[in-house]
């Protein structure tokens, strides 16, 4: 089964589904999982105007593997993310500063709505 996702991409995901403001800086290639895990986030709410699209490199790909004791072994290959430079970073900063703010802000209310709905 191959889902979306990332520790990244799965918190922006996870914040932009309680309503908080969140911006996603990396890369994806320009294939179906690229494609996968932008409409992914973006369906959540997420900003993916700060991923770039890195073509003939493929989006990065994590196995997990669980052994007959529970453990579990994760094997990434970093993939269109591995290209992301200090300079996209910097690049992306606009998204940043006025976005974590507002999720300082919040973020005792989504903490607070979040246990609410697991309960």
């Amino acid at each position: 089964t191959v889902n979306p996702g990332g520790k990244s991409a799965n918190q922006a995901v996870a914040a932009g589904l309680l309503g908080g403001a969140v911006s996603l800086v990396g890369a994806v290639g320009q294939d179906s999982n690229g494609d996968m895990l932008l409409a992914s986030c973006s369906a959540a709410g997420v900003d993916v105007t700060q991923v770039n699209r890195v073509a003939g490199v493929e989006t990065g790909v994590a196995v997990v593997t669980v052994d007959a004791a529970g453990e579990n072994s994760i094997v990434i290959s970093a993939g269109a993310n591995g290209t992301l430079r200090p300079a996209d970073v910097a690049a992306a900063q606009a998204a940043f500063s006025h976005r974590a703010k507002m999720n300082a802000m919040a973020a005792k209310g989504l903490w607070e709505q979040a246990a609410e709905k697991a309960a």
